[in-house]
């Protein structure tokens, strides 16, 4: 007989890593994080009821086994229960395949525990045959570390083999049990040195690091487990523990400067803080079962050598583990640190070193591989490896290795919502690469050592388009179209309404126009004004223009007269051509000429000064310094980018074409040019029909278009009545482009009849770079990619360094070849910073575009603009990101994100259109779901609605006029829908306000005041929620109610918000809903219920 482990029911204080286990239990009680497990087949004989016994046995020796935890008014305790025997479940596997029984033992093992209420223990048993099981133990992490899981499993064996009669009785526990241990660290927090160790971390970690940032690629691919084993080769092996003696090192440094150096380098950041977990085990406890460890943050500087940096990282690992014993979770609570709703606010990386394999037979068993054929004795029967996915989420990503001797076994697990299976292994190829740089040159300077190399992330050499450019033709945008004239002279070449125009007649009118501009003084190399609308008149115009060897500007009278007179004294302009109705007093620099009616002669000789190199046309765009920059191409520009597109689309002559944009974006480039040179017909869309989506689609659907060119922004604006009202279409060709083209927009005009393009490009490289034919698989990601470039053109990705970034990290686009624009008009300083030679092609130039994307190994992707990557309280922030989290929510219809200055500091400010003016989304649903996709430093400050977003001319959100609108006071703050009354002195806002000043300790605390900036922990907030739900009608809050509302007026607002109605069957289905609804029904007792 043995005398079991003392059994009492009262309730016993947690470890600090408890606490913090606990608090992640309450917050999120479906994490199955923490559950941590061993598996494994067992070949042979297997007796069950001998196993049910020795389980039995395991349990009763081991107090902490018999747990559980509960909330004492805020406080968590352990209860160490008489009886508590955790489940046991037998499967019978006989009939499985592998897949169903690796999932059933996933699925068994990803069961939530619950903690206060039964066994942190669990086990399942799956008979495959009469010869072969796989035996799964499952605890929380509460109650174990992986190091009490052998010897769990080795309790385990002794009691299986004791009662099938072949071994002894005759184990005892250790003497020692976790309550001493607790004990132990409550005493160290009383400590000199605790105070000592505190100060240490608070100098460490004074300056919160900046939370890494992952980029959309490695997400991309197959999903799957996110976990991914691989081994560094012997010879790696043996010069990284070669190279860890020669620094009086360890295989631990090595590895931990090397991850550093690696998360540094894709992270784009020199400032690196790896969390590394660390057994708390000494002489005195090493042979207890319980949860033993902490968790260290290991900051390094990566600036330097390999060497300098191997050295502070052993000097840094040192230092830690002098100071070990403060728990990471009261570092936490002493620093101020902005917490980040699922994300550790220290590190988001870890490095983990198991072990070696032989310090005990379960570390053989740990992160072999299939082809490794692992195998152990247990219980006189042989085992062997059962993969089983753990612990991944913890922290984004994570490296683990183990120590096999002659090579290191790693494994890297990742969160799901950074990185894909795929995305992992792509890391796992790259960081074996790393290391075997990094060693082999260790004095060398890591920035020059991990320099991306084309052999190394099967990066292009150069450009992205590596094919020889084609020779441009010796043609014009003239001549193509006077070759169409010659092939289908009587073809309609316009139509505008009723009104119709022939391929020679257009020649005709235009040839008439050009003998008027010379007549007017203009010669070859002018610019001359077109301030015409969309019509007949304005192609024959421009037309004319260019066969005079000069080239058109377009200008649009509804500018400002200040922007206007800018752009004709910048462009030189001589003359305007206006309509008749145009006030003749305006104040131009230029000559006027008047557009009137015109017969085409029917014998006129076709004349064509114009050449490759002549200006086609200028386009003035936005300038950063408020000044308007207008960009001159060149007809060879035009006809290398019409060529280009002729290899996609073919368009045939008979093709109907919409033009839709104003003739000042070069998208009508496209829609015009495109056209007329391929023999199709122009079909005009009228002005005042462009922002009626039920007038457009009907003239589109009326005309037969067959090529439709659109912005994101328009296509939106159509899909209610594209999808409201069928019509019959004879749309072959969408073409989309303008701004990042979201996956939510393009998905439902997904169709077997027509084809849609992605298209990117800047006017400073001529219409459009990149195509990319949108799939339904490419709906996957939210913002589809740009694609490859075009034939006519080159594109670079490169860094500040103007070097080429590895597969999937960021960098700037810069375009080569033949679309590349003369330059800015007048502007040749400018020009000189963003057309600089390019450095692959002799006597060619780049542009520098400013806008980022990031190359995935097959097609490119938009990550937005370099001055639209704003920056907030020191976070990066993507404004595109935001705006698309905010488009996702069923209440609003269209939303943008803006930066606006407040008493000195930047703020995010959320402009939304509601989806209907009947039923306003409410401000804390919009935060509700947008906390549930972004970190806290992406939240706008303030949220406006708007009837709709303003569009400039070139149908792109105005962010301008939106701050414009701001500082008019003509948007609506949603925080002002509802009314402030007095707060009761009996409110509930008077209620959770004197149970913040008790647990915190303050006199008064302000409706506004966040928690976390206020002094407030973990632990306080468990007490504060303790306290919350005893409040009438608040039994059912949850600690993450608190920590998502973390203002006493956000959450007395959350408690008081109404009922949305709901039917029987709906309370049925939704069980939160219920909870719900009994919850807010009792509440009614407190006064003044209304927000505050």
């Amino acid at each position: 007989m043995y005398k079991d482990c003392p059994q009492t029911g009262d309730a016993e204080l947690l470890s600090m890593q408890q606490r913090a286990l606990w608090f992640i239990a309450n917050y999120t009680p479906d994490d199955t994080r923490y559950n941590i497990a061993l598996a494994f087949r067992i070949h042979g004989s297997f007796q069950i009821d001998a196993f049910r016994y020795a389980v039995n046995r395991l349990v009763s020796k081991n107090a902490t086994l018999r747990s559980t935890f509960v909330n004492m008014n805020g406080e968590p305790k352990l209860v160490i229960n008489e009886h508590l025997p955790p489940a046991l479940a037998v499967f019978d596997a006989t009939e499985w395949s592998q897949d169903v029984l690796e999932q059933a033992v996933q699925d068994f093992h990803s069961i939530p525990f619950k903690l206060e209420e039964e066994s942190s223990l669990r086990f399942g048993i799956y008979v495959v045959s009469a010869e072969e099981h796989v035996l799964l133990m499952c605890v929380h992490h509460i109650v174990s570390d992986f190091t009490s899981l052998g010897f769990m499993w080795d309790q385990l064996e002794h009691f299986y083999l004791a009662e099938l009669g072949e071994d002894d009785d005759s184990w005892l526990p250790p003497a020692e049990v976790f309550k001493d241990y607790v004990s132990r660290e409550q005493a160290y927090y009383q400590s000199e040195a605790a105070a000592e160790s505190k100060a240490y971390w608070s100098e460490c970690l004074k300056k919160q690091p900046a939370m890494l940032q992952w980029n959309s690629f490695w997400r991309k691919g197959h999903s799957g487990q996110s976990s991914v084993i691989f081994n560094l080769g012997e010879e790696t092996t043996k010069k990284i523990k070669q190279l860890a003696g020669q620094i009086g090192g360890s295989v631990f440094t090595v590895m931990l400067a090397a991850w550093g150096a690696y998360i540094a380098r894709e992270t784009k950041t020199s400032d690196v803080v790896m969390g590394v977990p660390v057994s708390m085990r000494d002489s005195v406890h090493q042979h207890i079962i319980g949860c033993l460890f902490n968790v260290l943050p290991i900051r390094l500087s990566v600036d330097q050598t390999f060497h300098h940096l191997l050295l502070a990282a052993k000097e840094r690992s040192l230092s830690a583990l002098d100071n070990r014993n403060f728990c990471l979770s009261q570092m936490l609570d002493h620093l101020a640190v902005e917490r980040h709703e699922g994300r550790n606010p220290l590190f988001q990386t870890a490095v983990n070193m198991l072990g070696h394999v032989g310090q005990s037979r379960w570390l053989k068993l740990e992160l072999a591989m299939a082809e490794d054929a692992v195998q152990v004795l247990w219980a006189g029967r042989t085992i062997s490896p059962f993969r089983l996915c753990q612990q991944e989420g913890q922290v984004d990503i994570e490296l683990l290795f183990l120590d096999a001797d002659s090579q290191l076994r790693c494994e890297l697990k990742g969160d799901k919502h950074f990185f894909s299976h795929s995305g992992l292994q792509i890391v796992a190829e790259r960081f074996k690469k790393v290391v075997e740089t990094l060693i082999a040159e260790p004095d060398r300077e890591i920035s020059a050592l991990l320099a991306p190399k084309s052999e190394d992330y099967n990066l292009p050499s150069g450009p992205l388009n590596t094919d020889m450019l084609p020779e441009i033709p010796n043609q014009t945008i003239v001549s193509l179209f006077d070759h169409r004239v010659v092939q289908q002279a009587a073809s309609v070449a316009i139509r505008c309404g009723a009104d119709r125009l022939t391929y020679q007649n257009l020649q005709r009118w235009s040839l008439e126009v050009a003998d008027r501009l010379i007549q007017n003084g203009v010669v070859s190399g002018d610019r001359v004004g077109v301030a015409l609308l969309p019509s007949l008149e304005a192609v024959v115009t421009m037309l004319g223009i260019m066969r005079i060897g000069a080239g058109y500007v377009p200008l649009d009278l509804r500018l400002p007269q200040k922007r206007l007179e800018r752009i004709v004294e910048q462009s030189e302009m001589k003359l305007i051509v206006v309509n008749a109705d145009v006030d003749s007093d305006d104040s131009f620099t230029a000559k006027l000429m008047i557009m009137t009616a015109m017969e085409p002669q029917l014998a006129v000789e076709v004349v064509d000064y114009c050449t490759p190199s002549s200006i086609a046309y200028s386009v003035f765009t936005s300038g950063s310094t408020g000044t308007p920059k207008g960009i001159d191409v060149e007809h060879s520009n035009v006809i290398a980018f019409l060529n280009a597109m002729d290899e996609y689309l073919s368009p045939a002559p008979g093709e109907v074409w919409s033009w839709f944009h104003a003739a000042s974006f070069d998208l009508s480039v496209w829609e015009i040019w495109g056209s007329l040179c391929s023999g199709g017909t122009l079909v005009i869309v009228p002005d005042e029909i462009r922002n009626q989506p039920d007038k457009l689609l009907d003239l589109i659907a009326a005309e037969q278009v067959t090529i439709v060119t659109q912005t994101p922004a328009s296509l939106k604006n159509l899909l209610s009545e594209f999808q409201s009202l069928p019509r019959t279409y004879a749309i072959k060709h969408w073409v989309i482009c303008g701004e990042a083209l979201l996956s939510a927009t393009v998905r439902p005009y997904l169709n077997t009849q027509w084809t849609l393009w992605n298209m990117y490009g800047p006017a400073e490289a001529t219409v459009y770079t990149t195509v990319e034919k949108v799939t339904e698989a490419l709906t996957d990601y939210h913002v589809i990619p740009i694609g490859k470039p075009l034939g006519f053109a080159t594109v670079y990705l490169l860094n500040t360094s103007m070097q080429t970034p590895a597969v999937g990290e960021v960098g700037e686009i810069y375009i080569g070849g033949r679309g590349v624009a003369r330059g800015y008009v007048g502007l040749e300083q400018l020009t000189a910073q963003c057309f600089i030679p390019d450095p692959y092609i002799d006597n060619g130039r780049i542009y520098k575009t400013g806008d980022l994307a990031y190359w995935d190994g097959e097609r490119i992707h938009f990550c937005g603009r370099v001055d639209n990557q704003v920056k907030v309280a020191g976070y990066r922030i993507e404004i595109a990101e935001i705006e698309d989290c905010l488009n996702r929510y069923h209440a609003i219809a269209d939303a943008a994100v803006i930066v606006e200055s407040h008493e000195g500091t930047d703020r995010l400010v959320a402009i939304l259109v509601p989806a209907s003016q009947r039923n306003l989304p409410e401000e804390s649903a919009i935060r509700e779901h947008l906390r549930t996709y972004l970190p806290i430093y992406m939240l706008p400050g303030r949220i406006m609605l708007a009837d709709e977003l303003p569009c400039n001319t070139h149908n792109k959100v105005d962010r301008r006029a939106l701050n414009d609108l701001i500082k008019a006071g003509r948007l609506t703050d949603i925080s002002s829908l509802r009314p402030v009354p007095v707060l009761p002195v009996d409110s509930v806002f008077a209620e959770i306000s004197k149970i913040w000043c008790e647990v915190l300790g303050r006199a008064t605390v302000g409706l506004d005041d966040a928690f976390f900036d206020i002094g407030g922990n973990s632990l306080a907030l468990m007490q504060i929620h303790a306290h919350i739900v005893q409040l009438p009608g608040c039994s059912t809050v949850l600690p993450s109610d608190l920590f998502r509302f973390p203002t006493i007026r956000m959450l007395a607002n959350y408690l008081l918000r109404p009922l949305q109605p709901v039917t029987p069957t709906e309370v049925a289905d939704t069980p939160s809903q219920t909870r719900r609804q009994k919850t807010l029904s009792s509440r009614r007792s407190f006064k003044g219920e209304q927000d505050v």
